[in-house]
């Protein structure tokens, strides 16, 4: 166990400082090991191949021919091992329907990503209900990636679902709710209307002051900055 796992850090470790040829060997090291000793869909093999998936997308945004192929073959694979385990109502199955999403946003096509999200958060809905933290999470990714796609308004959308989701579960605001608005306050600037923008980030701010939400608080000043410095009042 203490070889499968020093194998994986070496290669976890590589993979951080960029040196593919070294992780790419210790990972599949790893990975050959581990599913002899502990079997495909034990968690430690299924980390192994999720960094091997990881790795193998950096090499495909890099050009590396077939390697996107590999990221997403391995992602395929997560999944199967996890829904055939646990089930596809499952926490780590819904955990690993993401993989794919990050072969989209590591190439850009933010457009792809978000067609995949709505499938996968949809699932989530399904499985743990619109108000389970994990599907806000899934929606939020919805939102940002329908953002960068440049699908403002479906963005906006989704957002004001997340905080009608929270309102319904909770008779008070707090930070998930804080940080959505924020997000919303951000696409105000996004749509030209940096007035409605300011006044809906500076009442957020106060307002995660008060709740005790400090990184929301740090959050709202920097979306706020970047209204001004779009107005030309912040160097």
């Amino acid at each position: 166990w203490l070889t499968i796992q020093s194998l994986r850090d070496v290669g976890t470790l590589a993979l951080g400082l960029g040196d593919a040829e070294t992780a790419d060997a210790f990972l599949n090291e790893a990975l050959a090991l581990s599913m002899e000793v502990l079997g495909e869909a034990h968690p430690e093999t299924q980390n192994i191949l999720s960094s091997l998936a990881r790795l193998y997308h950096a090499m495909g945004a890099m050009g590396a021919m077939g390697a996107m192929d590999d990221a997403i073959a391995l992602q395929e694979l997560i999944i199967a091992n996890y829904e055939e385990a646990f089930g596809a109502g499952h926490a780590l199955t819904l955990e690993a329907l993401f993989l794919p999403v990050e072969a989209y946003e590591v190439s850009g096509d933010y457009l792809g990503a978000a067609e995949m999200l709505q499938g996968v958060c949809g699932l989530f809905a399904e499985s743990l209900s619109v108000y389970h933290p994990k599907t806000s999470e899934c929606d939020m990714s919805l939102a940002y990636n329908l953002r960068e796609a440049g699908r403002l308004a479906e963005a906006e959308a989704t957002l004001q679902s997340i905080v009608a989701n929270i309102a319904a579960s909770s008779d008070v605001i707090n930070e998930v709710a804080v940080g959505v608005l924020m997000n919303l306050a951000d696409l105000r600037r996004l749509r030209g209307d940096n007035q409605g923008a300011k006044e809906m980030l500076s009442s957020l701010i106060l307002t995660a002051r008060q709740i005790g939400a400090i990184e929301e608080s740090y959050s709202g000043k920097n979306y706020l900055a970047r209204v001004l410095t779009s107005e030309g009042q912040l160097d």
